[in-house]
């Protein structure tokens, strides 16, 4: 059997986005992702661990996980992707150079948490859910995570939505959540 470590730092919300406090809440993950030696194959940060968009923040990135993982490991991490101008919730598998290996953006948005409906009509959104919505997903392929198998991933309340956990022939070996 395949060992896997879940990390899973206390960061208070109210801290989650302060920049001022990154590198605090990095160096946390990392500490926490490497307390025990041998560090598992694969290693599971929880949604948004990795606060900094991978696009601007690649040598970031590849810093984090280069530092947590074995020469051979893996990484799944949550994350924000800016992609052609659209926010995503994503999740991604990382390799042990840094380099992202496989992306899943969530598909099941929270309602005035990561998108406000109608929001043209709601004068006052901004205020709750934030000036900009995030996107939702359309692919939902598995990972494919050497020495685990197809890992479907799911983020936040998606695990609400069990019919969509196996998708035909595509059943996963592992579900990360």
């Amino acid at each position: 059997a395949q060992k896997i470590r879940l990390v899973q730092p206390s960061i208070p919300q109210a801290d989650k986005w302060d920049r001022d406090k990154r590198q605090k809440h990095f160096d946390q993950i990392l500490r926490l992702s490497t307390l025990k030696m041998p560090i598992p194959r694969l290693v599971v940060w929880p949604e948004t661990a990795f606060s900094a968009f991978p696009g601007r923040n690649a040598a970031l990135l590849r810093d984090m996980a280069t530092a947590a993982l074995p020469f051979d490991g893996n990484l799944i991490t949550g994350l924000p992707r800016l992609e052609n101008g659209r926010l995503f919730n994503s999740a991604a598998l990382v390799d042990a150079t840094g380099e992202i290996t496989a992306i899943y953006d969530k598909r099941r948005l929270v309602p005035f948490g990561e998108f406000a409906p109608f929001r043209r009509f709601l004068p006052f959104v901004d205020a709750i859910a934030g000036p900009v919505d995030f996107s939702a997903g359309e692919n939902d392929s598995l990972f494919d995570v050497p020495g685990y198998g197809k890992v479907r991933l799911l983020i936040c309340y998606e695990t609400i939505f069990s019919g969509e956990i196996v998708n035909g022939e595509a059943r996963p070996d592992l579900i990360v959540n």
